[in-house]
Order: C-alpha cells, then sequence, then structure tokens
C-alpha cells in the first residue's frame, strides 16, 4: 500500500473524519468507498461536495451489515 496521508481521530470518529480525509487527499473522488456507516457518509458527501462525489458508490461491509435495516 501507499500512505496518502494521515488523519488524528482524538475521540470517536464521525462522517467528518472520513470525508475530510477522502476530499483533502484524492485529487478525483474515489469509485467505491467501503465504510461501517456508509449510509450515513454517501449524503453528508452529496450534500458537502455533490461534483467531487456524484460518481462514488459508498457500500457497508458484511461485517457491519447486520443492524443496518433502514438503508
Amino acid at each position: 500500500g501507499i500512505c496518502l496521508g494521515f488523519h488524528v481521530i482524538p475521540k470517536g470518529e464521525g462522517r467528518n473524519d472520513v470525508f475530510s480525509a477522502l476530499f483533502t487527499r484524492w485529487k478525483k473522488a474515489p469509485e467505491y468507498v467501503i465504510y461501517d456507516f456508509a449510509c450515513a457518509l454517501a449524503p453528508y458527501c452529496w450534500a458537502r461536495e455533490y461534483e467531487f462525489f456524484k460518481d462514488t458508490v459508498f457500500l457497508v461491509d458484511k461485517f457491519h451489515a447486520p443492524g443496518h435495516s433502514r438503508c
């Protein structure tokens, strides 16, 4: 792997931590983002930088999917 940067999270992470890391480190948004709370991260990203994230697919992995019943 290649380290593109780092982001210190002093307490429980929030949507802005992931959003900021992606938006400030990538010139073009990734095609896929797999994140444990992607169902909340997607609208957060689209509301703030729609043009940047408009083609990104946000997915929840199988490990974190149980309990995600409304997304």
